[in-house]
């Protein structure tokens, strides 16, 4: 049977995100294995591999390359697998992942075909200068290793097609993982703010995804302190560091907004908080596209976002939602104030609802599906 092997750095990514490239390569004959970081998890949704049919491997990949002893074992380990199980097929994820699943098959006989998907590049319009020095010359001399790379948004496509790939490879862009618009626009029913821990008659603002610096969630928080007056509730959904959510806690007491701040931790199932928001927050100093927000679009709700790669996807200021710069609270503050409107609520949700058509999860599959296909025709065209 044809094996194919799945990288990520941090576990729980598959089930999160790679499902149905999961389903489509085993709908294309393969047998699926999975290596990843099992000790340090980031995303809690459960999985039941074996049911699903898949093979894993605890690879003590680190997110920080400075995890220098655990990420030489994790790559002597994936080296090891890679010599045992003769993939015909690697396709790897997130930035270590990255660098890892395209180096392994360094020097073997049997070269599988490697696919990357970029997530989100570290070099970008405005970042750090030691980003592009670092991760922008890394990705060029591994573009000579990858076969295939995938981006989710147009900025870092443009930027892969100025890489010179493996055998002249293919360079594609993909709506993210696609939303499941008929799940998200489903909220469950019978479920109340008082249920959830939101008190009521508060503009409630919502944020999803994981706690750590770069989601910037202590703008918000800062915008609600110049907004004194106004009966504002702040929730997020997702886990972190203890490290930075006790600091996220401790900066909303200094603010004076503990009673209007919580944290939900992480939720298999965010639907009832969507349902139960007026606003959704995504401030993030980058992203790569951003699926939380895609989901709470299909959900109707209207977005405040700061003006970032992944946003510029599908935020129009004025239209579904109002993109403010990262770093601007009074920006922000003014966005709250202008979303207490419910009329601009109905109006920016009414449109992203409309918006979020365009990242049905049906067309991320037709074009994954598109892809192993061509990869397929290549590992056919070297075996013979």
């Amino acid at each position: 049977m044809k094996r194919a092997l799945i990288i990520t750095t941090v576990s729980g990514f598959l089930q999160q995100f790679e499902l149905t490239n999961v389903r489509l390569l085993q709908s294309m004959g393969y047998e699926i294995h999975y290596a990843s970081n099992f000790e340090h998890p980031v995303y809690q949704k459960e999985c039941d591999y074996e049911k699903l049919n898949i093979t894993i491997y605890s690879i003590p990949i680190r997110k920080n390359p400075c995890h220098i002893c655990d990420n030489l074992k994790a790559y002597r380990m994936l080296r090891q697998l890679v010599k045992e199980k003769h993939f015909q097929l690697i396709h790897c994820h997130t930035p270590m992942g990255g660098v890892f699943g395209r180096m392994v098959s360094i020097g073997l006989r049997d070269s599988p075909c490697i696919i990357y998907t970029a997530h989100g590049f570290h070099f970008y319009k405005g970042a750090p200068w030691k980003n592009w020095i670092l991760y922008y010359t890394v990705e060029r001399i591994l573009a000579h290793r990858t076969d295939c790379m995938i981006t989710i948004n147009h900025e870092d496509y443009e930027y892969a097609r100025h890489m010179r790939l493996h055998n002249r490879g293919l360079i594609a862009c993909i709506p993210g993982v696609g939303i499941d618009l008929g799940y998200y626009g489903a909220p469950p029913s019978g479920i109340s703010r008082k249920m959830l821990g939101i008190p009521e008659n508060t503009l409630f603002i919502l944020s999803v995804g994981e706690l750590n610096y770069n989601k910037n969630h202590r703008v918000i928080l800062r915008a609600m302190h110049l907004l004194p007056n106004q009966s504002i509730f702040y929730g997020i959904c997702g886990c972190g560091s203890d490290q930075y959510m006790q600091e996220l806690l401790l900066y909303a007491e200094k603010l004076g907004l503990n009673m209007q701040f919580r944290l939900f931790g992480y939720q298999q199932d965010v639907r009832p908080y969507l349902a139960a928001a007026d606003v959704f927050a995504f401030p993030s100093y980058r992203e790569g596209l951003g699926m939380a927000a895609l989901e709470a679009m299909a959900s109707g709700l209207p977005l405040i976002t700061s003006d970032c790669r992944g946003t510029r996807e599908y935020m129009i200021s004025g239209y579904n939602g109002l993109v403010v710069p990262p770093d601007d609270a009074e920006g922000f503050a003014q966005a709250i104030l202008i979303m207490t409107d419910i009329g601009v609520r109905r109006e920016y949700g009414t449109n992203g609802k409309k918006m979020a058509q365009r990242f049905d999860k049906k067309y991320t599959e037709k074009r994954m599906k598109h892809i192993y296909q061509e990869c397929e025709r290549r590992i056919n065209s070297v075996a013979n």
